[in-house]
């Protein structure tokens, strides 16, 4: 049986549980025929490989609300063992996104030959190409400095072909395609339904953090005057804060209190509340303005609810108009046309039976995709 490494370092040092945390976690939940091996950069500048109890312990942090495995995971943390030289033969895959200098610095002054063993996973370039999306202090040097690291490792993957085609141009301002697009699983809130009910309530809801880049204040911008003519309706945000303006959370807030007839925010939902919530809807909601994939679209439609997009989504780039409604231009004028489609019970039945159209990749496949090419 062949060996990989999985570099945890970020995970471990500070376990949020992001998205990108969540594909390392199934990264370690769906490997295929063991020989994933956890190991960290430590303190003092070397790799160490870490109890390889802890990928159990990992993939339970999704699992477990409590927090029990988050500490089980700093306890495993402190139990290093060997050292792992940079020139074995092993691969070492690197599946986080991290702006660390002591981090950065290790790679940085890495030889050519010793990279060539390191699999990374690219999920977009966000920061440079749309800072306007970010938090006012965002540290661009030391983004820059992962950045210009990332730009020397000879093996890369990337989560779309969106951020293939960006790094290969922006970055490497190459017109050669370089590496492989490793395709994220849709499964990700459970099994797909067998079967589901066409007619639905006219209920509505949005998977994302509250911040700028998600276009939460354009969804409740064209919501609001539908929601307060129209009976029955509703929209609920499902996320929690991020950083935003003041003012549009004031915004949200007062109309959560009962302000605005069936408008709903939810700010710490787990996987089976946004889960029930997404198979009830007529369709969710996703109009983000800039993104490296974008999950929660394949998840809706994995469980057979259409979505309302913004255009040129990287998760839906080979999905077609299967189950999915463009917004486009993005505005609100153009998000409430495609919301009163929606209103309609037989172009709603006929959107939500071609979800089950669709081929859609699992967080099995992508493990099995990622071993192959790390392999």
């Amino acid at each position: 049986m062949s060996v990989v490494y999985i570099d945890l370092t970020e995970f471990l040092n500070n376990p949020v549980l992001t998205g990108i945390q969540r594909v390392t976690a199934e990264i370690c939940k769906w490997w295929p025929n063991g020989g994933l091996r956890p190991i960290c950069l430590a303190p003092s500048g070397e790799l160490v490989e870490l109890p390889n109890r802890l990928i159990a312990a990992i993939v339970r942090c999704f699992s477990s609300p409590d927090g029990a495995a988050v500490d089980e995971v700093r306890k495993l943390r402190r139990e290093t063992g060997t050292l792992i030289k940079p020139e074995g033969p092993e691969s070492i895959l690197v599946s986080e996104l991290f702006y660390d200098p002591h981090r950065v610095a290790f790679f940085r002054k890495m030889s050519e030959r010793s990279l060539e063993r390191f699999r990374f996973i690219v999920y977009d370039l966000m920061p440079l190409l749309h800072p306007e999306y970010f938090a006012p202090d965002m540290p661009l040097d030391i983004i820059c400095g992962y950045f210009s690291m990332v730009r020397r490792i000879p093996h890369c993957g990337f989560i779309s072909g969106w951020t293939q085609e960006t790094y290969c141009k922006r970055l490497l301002r190459s017109d050669h395609t370089r590496g492989i697009v490793l395709r994220l699983g849709s499964d990700g809130l459970g099994a797909r339904p067998k079967t589901t009910a066409t007619i639905r309530p006219l209920h509505f809801c949005s998977v994302g953090t509250l911040e700028p880049r998600k276009n939460q204040a354009l969804i409740v911008d064209a919501f609001e005057p539908l929601l307060r003519n129209t009976e029955g309706l509703r929209l609920t945000l499902l996320g929690r804060l991020g950083w935003a303006d003041k003012a549009f959370i004031d915004r949200v807030r007062w109309l959560s209190e009962g302000n605005c007839p069936g408008f709903e925010w939810i700010p710490n939902p787990d996987d089976d509340c946004i889960r029930r919530h997404v198979e009830a809807a007529r369709a969710t909601v996703y109009v983000s303005a800039a993104e490296g994939f974008g999950l929660p679209p394949v998840e809706s439609l994995w469980l057979r609810t259409p979505v309302i997009a913004s255009p040129d989504l990287p998760s839906l780039e080979l999905i077609g108009s299967c189950g999915v409604e463009v917004v486009d231009p993005l505005n609100a004028s153009s998000l409430r046309e495609a919301v009163l489609k929606f209103l309609d019970d037989s172009y709603a039945s006929v959107k939500i039976d071609e979800t089950g159209e669709l081929d859609l990749p699992t967080w099995a496949s992508f493990a099995n995709q990622v071993a192959r090419w790390c392999k």
